[in-house]
């Protein structure tokens, strides 16, 4: 089931309507990517690689007449994959420069609603967190439970593990990575 990112997640309340962010969990961190930069939510569909290829290549996903890359987000942000299960997903987000804009599914353990995180409420990470593969992180928003990293989209797909992860698709699979017209 293939849903624009505002319908998976059901009603959004006026609240989130100004600065919405879809949260969603990671290695049992609970993650923010800016709700317009996610294409759409999808449900975890995988075909594995042909052959082996880097850790963050989970495989690929139809998407529309077009198969697009998974890419597993726990080996990203913590080197670690994540445990799928009935509740993990797809975040479909714009695949950068480097990959010939082709979309880039991001495997997430799970969706946890839309949340209005207005910039008031954010700050930037501290230094250390722009280390290594911190760099994809944006800001840090305050919530009634803490800190919620706040992603971006472009950084995640301009990162190195999703560039390789990219690279090995399409050498796994060239004619995947090409669009099929509609």
């Amino acid at each position: 089931m293939n849903v624009p990112a505002a319908g998976r997640i059901g009603r959004v309340s006026p609240a989130t309507v100004k600065y919405p962010h879809l949260l969603f969990t990671v290695l049992d961190v609970v993650y923010a990517l800016p709700l317009l930069s996610v294409q759409e939510v999808t449900t975890l569909d995988v075909v594995p690689p042909a052959r082996a290829a880097t850790d963050a290549l989970i495989g690929s996903h139809a998407l529309r007449f077009q198969s697009i890359p998974l890419v597993d987000l726990g080996v990203v942000l913590e080197q670690r994959r994540i445990t799928t299960t009935r509740t993990s997903c797809t975040l479909v987000v714009p695949g950068g420069p480097s990959q010939a804009n082709t979309p880039i599914g991001l495997v997430v353990e799970a969706v946890n609603g839309v949340k209005s995180l207005p910039p008031s409420d954010m700050t930037p990470p501290p230094r250390m967190a722009m280390l290594g593969h911190g760099q994809i992180v944006a800001a840090l928003a305050a919530s009634d439970g803490g800190f919620i990293p706040v992603l971006d989209a472009r950084r995640i797909a301009a990162c190195a593990d999703v560039d390789a992860a990219v690279r090995a698709w399409r050498a796994a699979a060239p004619e995947a990575s090409i669009p099929a017209l509609e």
